[in-house]
């Protein structure tokens, strides 16, 4: 499932130009963090200027 929401991510982003630079963040636990830098990675693999953010928080900063 996770990998056919980063391809359809990553299909979307080829066909859309992107003046900012994409921002990937996660929440405050290892495996989020670790999830967010792949597809930091992943995006930068494909030319895209990637800003992390990661470590936000827990789930109450989603809604701020």
């Amino acid at each position: 499932m996770k990998a056919l929401v980063l391809t359809v991510l990553l299909c979307t982003l080829s066909s859309v130009a992107i003046a900012e630079p994409v921002r990937v963040a996660s929440k405050s636990f290892p495996e989020n963090q670790l999830l967010a830098e792949v597809i930091a990675q992943l995006l930068e693999a494909e030319g895209y200027e990637v800003e992390r953010r990661f470590g936000l928080g827990g789930t109450l900063v989603c809604y701020e």
